[in-house]
């Protein structure tokens, strides 16, 4: 019987060899090729496919072995509540056949957002539930509050109203707002128009709700509080680099750029010939680490606002921040207590989730940050990942 009172987020027996692990006094003297060793044995994502099953189990079967229900059970039941629930398996017209979208997302290792919104519908997941899977199964934003469709869903999704009732929501909501979104409303702060929409209980307060901030039917701003955010410790990383600049006998010279953060965060070793950073397909830990790195390319594009700020780009440049604070801190125990506090502080006022231990990306900056050297412990075990091959 699968033990319900554990989380679907990451495999049991990661969750609990690193939390096991960073309890450990001896986890301060690891060296990059022991630490390489327990990030490549101990630590397994979930694919989607499993934590759509797991979802499943918990809540719809809720007996048996788990790892002896074959996927056409799982797929079966998908098709049985999404009739039931008189939800499509796809927004739009498509030529695919159920069967075969249903046994699709059982078997992906990520999907699209659209999806888990599917899935929420066709499921009667609590909105709770839809946010944890595009959280943590998705590692992505929750509910974006500035798109219009994705309020919508919300809205629908807490209020329990089926997909028919939401597709004539969504009508009258197009019809009502048209195509534009208003300039200002990049600057919106999510945390406001959050709380704003969490007091709306009638159809028509939505529709008030989304006049009132310029919604409209074209891509929303990203949030206001995440880009803020980033901005501020972007500017205070360039500073940290431009400390160490002068420490090391640089001088200050010019103003620091985003391919000095990127080489500060990162280190000669990661780089090609060419100055790039290696291919992260390359490492051994590109699984666990991948899609997390702050390349100079990914700042410039957060900078921009081309692309949204997520919780790796914060919790990164912060961890960059205080591995590079060599004197405030009397033990590397202390400057740990303190990231840990301050990150926290920064994510939940970004309306995104804590420090998550069992993602061993964020557990292995932890270990980072216990030891007296951070940044050399960090630069050695991600050399050491492209150098090893994977074993079977």
């Amino acid at each position: 019987m699968y033990d319900f009172s554990k989380t679907y987020e990451f495999t049991i027996r990661s969750e609990e060899a690193l939390d096991a692990a960073l309890g450990k006094n001896e986890i301060v003297a690891m060296d990059a090729e022991s630490l390489l060793a327990l990030l490549r044995t101990k630590t397994r994502r979930v694919s989607f496919g499993d934590h759509l099953k797991r979802y499943i189990y918990e809540h719809i079967i809720r007996q048996g072995d788990f790892s002896a229900i074959e996927t056409k059970r799982f797929q079966r039941e998908i098709l049985d509540h999404f009739a039931e629930n008189r939800t499509p398996l796809s927004f739009t017209p498509t030529s695919a056949k159920p069967a075969a979208l249903a046994k699709n997302w059982l078997t992906q290792a990520s999907v699209g957002r659209p999806v888990v919104f599917l899935l929420g519908f066709g499921l009667r997941m609590t909105v709770e539930e839809v946010s944890d899977f595009l959280t943590k199964a998705l590692g992505e934003q929750s509910f974006c509050f500035k798109d219009p469709r994705e309020l919508i869903y919300w809205y629908c999704l807490k209020n329990s109203l089926p997909f028919g009732r939401m597709q004539a929501l969504l009508a009258t909501c197009e019809a009502a707002l048209g195509a534009a979104a208003s300039p200002e409303l990049a600057l919106e702060g999510t945390c406001v128009l959050q709380d704003q929409a969490s007091r709306v209980s009638l159809p028509a307060e939505l529709i008030d709700l989304m006049q009132g901030h310029g919604i409209g039917f074209t891509p929303g701003g990203f949030s206001a509080t995440a880009s803020a955010t980033f901005e501020a410790l972007y500017e205070r990383a360039k500073e940290a680099v431009a400390g160490a600049r002068a420490a090391g006998g640089a001088g200050a010279g010019a103003p620091v750029s985003e391919a000095e953060v990127e080489l500060c965060l990162y280190a000669e070793t990661l780089f090609d010939e060419s100055g790039n950073l290696k291919k992260a397909s390359a490492s051994t830990l590109a699984a666990q680490f991948g899609s997390k790195r702050l390349s100079r390319q990914r700042l410039r594009d957060l900078r921009l606002k081309k692309q949204p700020v997520n919780r790796f780009d914060l919790i990164t440049l912060n961890f960059l921040l205080y591995a590079l604070d060599d004197g405030r801190f009397e033990t590397p125990a202390k400057r740990y207590q303190a990231f840990v506090r301050d990150t926290d502080r920064i994510l939940t006022e970004c309306r995104m989730w804590p420090l998550y231990t069992p993602n061993p990306y964020e557990w292995f900056l932890l270990v980072c940050l216990l030891s007296p050297i951070p940044l050399e412990l960090f630069w050695d075990v991600m050399e050491a990942s492209f150098s090893q091959e994977e074993q079977p």
